[in-house]
């Protein structure tokens, strides 16, 4: 692992990705990433750095609905579920203070993209690594890894689902290269990158 200085820049502000630029002022740092990204270890690690609160997106659609998001697929559709999340996300989103950690799907939705570029205050940021490390550390995950693993062992079938979310995540204002990164550097890493602009309690 790199030590935190030396990985320093790995997080940075990609204008040629065609992404927007950072908010003046931050009130709301949005994770996105493939499944195995980190989004919710880092995403807790960074809001207990900045003293902020952590949501998971996913765990807030279950806390709504009171059933899994499995179930929600099978029982209500996928339809369903894409509309309690772009739902869930418009509420979550304009609240301030928050490290959110979104699906890995989320991001797939016009509808959320547009929600998350247009909210003020919010700064998106693209955990990367390569699509073998992401589903190397879904396999060592201990929790959940038996019912991941027919869903990993289909290589071509993720690739397929990883690929086209590409260029939709890379449309974040941050983008963070995870691969060589313990969660406790990347979370390091995002919050010497933003900390300049974050919004504190004394500003209107």
């Amino acid at each position: 692992m790199l030590p935190h200085n030396a990985a320093a820049n790995s997080v940075m502000q990609d204008h040629s990705s065609g992404n927007s630029a950072l908010p003046a002022s931050i009130q709301t740092i949005v994770l996105t990433g493939f499944m195995g990204a980190g989004k919710t270890t880092v995403g807790r690690l960074l809001a207990a750095r900045l003293n902020w609160t952590f949501l998971d997106l996913d765990a807030e659609i279950e806390r709504e609905a009171g059933i899994t998001i499995p179930e929600i697929f099978r029982i209500h559709g996928e339809p369903d579920f894409r509309a309690r999340e772009v739902r869930t996300l418009a509420a979550l989103v304009i609240r301030p203070q928050t490290v959110l950690a979104l699906g890995g799907g989320a991001i797939e939705s016009e509808s959320s993209r547009t929600l998350l570029a247009s909210s003020p205050g919010v700064c998106t940021v693209f955990l990367s690594a390569p699509l073998e490390a992401l589903i190397e550390r879904c396999l060592t995950q201990q929790q959940g890894a038996d019912d991941l693993r027919p869903v990993l062992a289909d290589r071509e079938r993720l690739h397929a689902r990883w690929s086209p979310r590409l260029p939709h995540y890379r449309q974040a204002h941050l983008h963070l290269d995870t691969e060589k990164l313990t969660p406790e550097q990347a979370a390091g890493n995002i919050a010497d990158s933003v900390a300049h602009l974050l919004k504190t309690d004394t500003e209107s």
